[in-house]
């Protein structure tokens, strides 16, 4: 678990593509030294290394040609959409 690393206050979708890289290319991310002595004198260890798990993630789920990222079928991109009256109903600025 990460959540008590500086990895926790990273955005999700973010932290996710962190993790991709660590698994497929073997990089960690980069964290700011200051932090990392923070974390250091705070928590009296060193930050967590996860390249290893992340690695055998990658290749017990990725490794085969196989495509990490699915699409969702109940999520969907709304932004893409037009905009219906019933949105601006006392709705005081202009789109144009």
């Amino acid at each position: 678990s990460e959540s008590d690393t500086p990895y926790n206050a990273v955005p999700y979708d973010y932290r996710i593509s962190q993790i991709l890289i660590e698994g497929m290319l073997g990089v960690p991310p980069e964290v700011p030294p200051k932090i990392i002595k923070e974390y250091l004198a705070e928590k009296g260890r060193e930050l967590p290394i996860n390249t290893r798990k992340f690695h055998k993630w990658w290749e017990m789920y990725c490794g085969h040609d196989q495509n990490p990222i699915r699409e969702s079928r109940v999520i969907a991109n709304y932004a893409g959409t037009n905009l219906s009256p019933r949105h601006f109903v006392n709705e005081t600025a202009s789109i144009i």
